[in-house]
């Protein structure tokens, strides 16, 4: 917590920096044009004229909605399956609450490392460099596979076989 409190310090620090640099070496031309208020014309306006932006806001409230009805799904099936697991919900509730961490600690991690090596590796070079929208639906629906995998082997996230 501290470490990532001390990242955006330093963030906004650097962001600062940079933006009193840019100032200072502007011309007196490029300040005037920068201190004029900005145009009665709104963000929606801009967007509604033109369709490729258009487009652009379509598709990333489509990938809104695949990504909550996605973790909704996911959610749903993860407390199913430790309720499955550990069936007394008293004597085994923290058994249950430890079986849905291991097992959104490790979904996390894969969904993560996932996403950074699309990203790095595989988007811009595929689709170009304004695509990296297009890698969250493939994560997302193949997440409950690998929930659906675990169960079908038979083996909860720390190694042990589940009873049932």
């Amino acid at each position: 917590m501290t470490a990532a409190a001390f990242l955006l310090v330093c963030c906004a620090v650097l962001t600062k920096w940079i933006n009193l640099r840019q100032v200072r070496i502007q011309d007196a031309r490029q300040r005037k044009q920068a201190e004029q208020p900005l145009s009665k014309e709104g963000g929606f306006q801009l967007i509604f004229r033109d369709r490729y932006l258009l487009l652009i806001a379509l598709l990333v409230i489509i990938l809104n909605i695949v990504n909550s009805s996605g973790e909704f799904l996911l959610s749903k099936l993860v407390v199913g399956e430790a309720a499955r697991a550990f069936p007394d919900a008293i004597r085994m509730a923290a058994d249950r609450q430890r079986y849905i961490g291991e097992f959104y600690g490790s979904y996390f991690a894969w969904f993560n490392v996932t996403g950074l090596i699309l990203q790095m590796f595989f988007v811009s070079r595929i689709f170009g460099e304004c695509s990296s929208n297009l890698q969250m639906p493939i994560k997302r629906h193949s997440a409950p596979s690998y929930l659906l995998k675990a169960r079908e082997a038979g083996f909860a996230h720390n190694g042990n076989r589940l009873a049932g």
